[in-house]
């Protein structure tokens, strides 16, 4: 008479099916849970996107201003940036046209929220709004792009900021310029040259105003552009002409300069 009882190795073969079953369904309840988090943040960004063009459809200024500013908090809830990449770079070309927008207001908001975001992609946006800062006045919405290039720190926003430390009558613009600067520490190929013009510049300079707007600003700038802490203009104008013969040893290692992450 059979044996109703399993053999052992048929007992052995169920067990391991069980314990796979298990470890698959461990591996694809984080996978899952990730899609569906995914999935509910494009959602998210495609309302936002949807309400932008509503806004500006019905030349709403107020409810532009509320959304202009709802990106950036999108951009931080998007915690792995590997995944979410492309959603934050959406995000940033939705608010980047509206730096051309007609209304100053939405203009300055749309170019704050771009240096908050600090994305590369946004250094298109704030690029040309660096070439009209050189006549006075100085237009607010260029002023708060000065600002946000030191956020977006992109390498091809280095050399209108030069220019306008090297060229701005105006004395604030050109301070900030400086400070802007200051952040470009990670762009190697730019570093040096920035320390060298910030420095000439306010040796070059006479109008005691325009002066005093590079020199105020140009030792804390240098200080985060290098990772040191050089007390003084005159401390780092000392310091830069014992090293004329190789700048490199001015900066500290490249973990000491890196930026913060967005919404740090």
């Amino acid at each position: 008479m059979a044996s109703r009882t399993p053999p052992l190795a048929l007992w052995r073969g169920m067990a391991a099916g069980i314990v796979l079953a298990l470890l698959l369904g461990a591996w694809l309840a984080p996978a899952q849970a990730g899609d569906d988090d995914r999935k509910a943040f494009q959602a998210q960004v495609t309302e936002h996107s949807r309400r932008l063009a509503d806004y500006k459809k019905q030349r709403d200024v107020h409810g532009l201003y509320d959304e202009i500013w709802r990106a950036p908090t999108l951009y931080r809830e998007a915690k792995d940036l590997s995944a979410y990449a492309a959603l934050q770079a959406r995000l940033v070309h939705g608010i980047g046209p509206l730096c051309k927008h007609k209304d100053e207001r939405i203009r300055r908001c749309a170019v704050e929220a771009l240096g908050v975001m600090k994305n590369d992609e946004g250094a298109r946006y704030l690029k040309p709004l660096l070439k009209d800062v050189r006549k006075p006045p100085v237009d607010p919405v260029a002023m708060a792009a000065i600002e946000s290039s030191g956020g977006v720190c992109h390498e091809s926003l280095v050399e209108p900021l030069l220019k306008i430390v090297q060229e701005c009558p105006c004395p604030r613009a050109a301070g900030k310029a400086v400070e802007a600067l200051g952040h470009f520490g990670k762009i190697k190929n730019k570093r040096e040259k920035i320390l060298i013009v910030v420095l000439e510049s306010t040796l070059a300079e006479e109008n005691l105003k325009r002066w005093k707007g590079l020199a105020d600003a140009a030792p804390a700038s240098l200080n985060r552009l290098t990772g040191r802490k050089v007390a003084s203009l005159q401390d780092w104008l000392e310091l830069v002409d014992n090293n004329r013969q190789d700048l490199s040893v001015l900066f500290e290692k490249e973990e000491v300069v890196k930026e913060e992450p967005a919404g740090a």
